[in-house]
């Protein structure tokens, strides 16, 4: 899976979902490694598509900006 597949696949998984995207789920749904997930996963909030909660553990919910690109709700 490439960069932009994973991208859109993790993307469109937490848009449309409430609940927050733990670094395990997005291991499971990239392949990635541990620590090559979190990585991934501070980028995609980074650049505005993911929003950290400080929660224990952290956890990651859509934007309004990742939201409105696969147009879902809430």
């Amino acid at each position: 899976m490439d960069v932009i597949e994973r991208s859109i696949a993790l993307l469109r998984v937490v848009s449309s979902r409430a609940n927050r995207l733990s670094t395990q789920e997005c291991m499971e749904i990239t392949g990635l490694q541990q620590r090559s997930a979190q990585r991934y996963l501070v980028e995609l909030e980074k650049l505005g598509y993911l929003q950290g909660g400080g929660s224990i553990p952290r956890g990651y919910k859509a934007t309004n900006k990742t939201k409105q690109l696969f147009g879902a709700q809430g």
